[in-house]
């Protein structure tokens, strides 16, 4: 006997035994739920981590012809075309920024493309 008393375990009360035990089944199952829930969400974001860096996922099909080579001589003159006939190009009178509209919704057309204009104006 030590001097706080009786401390085997003969002298624990044997409800406390049982309540102890009790608890331990409650919290037990709870901490593992925890631990196999927080286990699993790191697994699903190495996952996904791993999936995002090693995109794309589905092999890139090659195109069904090659694209064309652009002609030197003709994108020189469409800039000097854009970038010396339609001055000014400000916001407020629009008939320079309409014609280089125009110009480029041509040069579209003849390449093949189809063009089309937004019917709405905006305001300024």
């Amino acid at each position: 006997m030590s001097l706080l008393g009786d401390t085997s375990s003969d002298a624990i009360h044997p409800k406390m035994k049982t309540r102890n035990k009790r608890n331990w089944n409650r919290i037990l199952p709870s901490y593992w739920r925890r631990t196999a829930l927080v286990a699993g969400l790191f697994a699903l974001t190495i996952a996904g981590s791993g999936a995002c860096i090693n995109q794309p996922l589905v092999k890139a099909r090659a195109p069904a012809a090659p694209a064309p080579i652009a002609d030197a001589h003709r994108l020189e003159r469409d800039v000097k075309q854009l970038v010396e006939s339609f001055q000014p190009r400000g916001y407020r009178p629009t008939i320079n920024l309409d014609r280089a509209a125009a110009f480029i919704g041509a040069e579209l057309a003849r390449a093949g493309g189809r063009v089309t204009e937004q019917s709405s104006p905006f305001k300024v």
